[in-house]
């Protein structure tokens, strides 16, 4: 079997791995070990391929995704021009395009102008859209405003005028394909919704999946005097960090416990989010870490004790299957992402939007509960252990969905 991968995704660095691009490589490195032929077309990668079966393919190493509109329309082109090459003299069964790909906004050459040669053509993994796009997620520097509160005219008028192009041809491309792979029902519905229940068959949900060799269990009980939370991810306004700050202040206030909060990531919110924690006090309280290598982040789950996310929206929350896998309870608020993985009162809670008092009382609860504490851990990782190892569940539904369109 032969994949082309037409894109994989913008940049593929096994050490600085996100989650998107953590998914992408787990899963064509997997293809390959199983002599499964895969060439995956990037911006850039740096990877070393563990196996001959796997061929990475630049096609522009300068690119920066998260800057510039212009740099993303060249990334299209020159993928496009390289994929169209490969398809038209190598043999190959499947073609594939993984990310980026956003619901309405993202596109493939191959599909838009049918050079797909009558090989069978697959998206995915494909995630319900954010309802608010903040400026810190497409342009780090500029901060956190939300791009439907911007007042220049001009500038709603081109974003306008753009997204109802992009719109177009997304949809164009999704009709074409003869499979999309999404992460949950949610997605699923919501493509259903908006393209038509004609396309509901071509439709499989496969999640993301966890390297559980990697993210070992602890079993720990949990102290009543001295407690550590851990939050980890890309440090922006949608991940309301302020929220679990404030959860802090009122335990610290109220209960006399001795807790930290580790935020581990970096992010256009990090400066005011310190500026924040010396208002509340909390300067040996709160830790903000930076950015930390994948392959080193199981260190910090070790010695954490309660794993928090007060988010405004997730679509997937890969760090709640590397939390779970570590034996880590986890208290989130109720977006898709965190519903689709926790079982609220089974491995760990939910809590409403902005309910940074309720957040309060699950972590005091978890505190004073250590046979609850033990019961969340337990659960959680035979629930990731069962639904979401990509050895033994997600990498075969993967070839399994491959084999049944060639």
């Amino acid at each position: 079997m032969n994949i082309l991968y037409a894109p994989a995704h913008y940049e593929i660095d096994e050490d600085k791995l996100g989650s998107e691009s953590s998914w992408v490589l787990n899963i064509i490195s997997r293809l390959a070990q199983k002599e499964i032929k895969v060439k995956a077309i990037t911006g850039y990668h740096n990877v070393t391929p563990k196996s001959e079966y796997l061929q990475f393919i630049d096609v522009y190493k300068d690119i920066k995704a998260d800057k510039a509109l212009l740099d993303r329309g060249l990334f299209n082109y020159r993928y496009f021009k390289a994929a169209k090459k490969i398809v038209s003299t190598e043999q190959i069964n499947i073609i594939h395009h993984m990310f980026p790909f956003k619901i309405g906004v993202s596109y493939n050459l191959l599909a838009v102008f049918n050079q797909l040669d009558n090989k069978p053509f697959v998206i995915g993994p494909l995630q319900t859209p954010f309802k608010t796009i903040y400026r810190d997620e497409l342009a780090p520097a500029q901060g956190g405003t939300p791009l439907r509160k911007i007042q220049k005219t001009g500038e709603l008028t081109a974003i306008k005028g753009v997204s109802k192009i992009l719109n177009l041809l997304s949809f164009q491309t999704i009709k074409k394909a003869d499979r999309l792979i999404v992460l949950d029902e949610t997605t699923r519905d919501f493509i259903k919704k908006n393209i038509g229940n004609n396309i509901a068959d071509k439709i499989q949900i496969i999640p993301p999946g966890i390297n559980l060799k990697d993210f070992p269990s602890k079993s720990k009980p949990i102290k009543k005097d001295s407690i550590e939370l851990i939050t980890i991810g890309r440090v922006t306004k949608r991940k309301r960090i302020d929220l679990i700050m404030k959860a802090v202040f009122f335990i610290k206030k109220e209960q006399k416990i001795n807790i930290t909060l580790r935020i581990i990531g970096d992010g256009a919110e990090i400066d005011g989010l310190k500026g924040y924690r010396d208002k509340l006090d909390l300067k040996n309280n709160v830790i903000f870490e930076g950015f930390i290598p994948n392959k080193k982040l199981s260190k910090y789950y070790a010695q954490a004790d309660i794993y928090c996310s007060m988010s405004e929206e997730e679509t997937f929350g890969q760090v709640y299957l590397e939390s779970m896998a570590c034996g880590i309870p986890i208290i989130a608020s109720e977006t898709i992402g965190a519903s689709e993985i926790i079982k609220d009162g089974v491995t760990g809670f939910l809590v409403p939007q902005e309910d940074y008092n309720t957040l309060a009382k699950k972590i005091i609860t978890l505190i004073r509960n250590n046979e609850l504490h033990y019961q969340f851990t337990n659960k959680a990782r035979k629930r990731v252990e069962q639904k979401y190892d990509w050895d033994k569940v997600i990498v075969p539904k993967y070839i399994n969905l491959y084999q049944s369109l060639i």
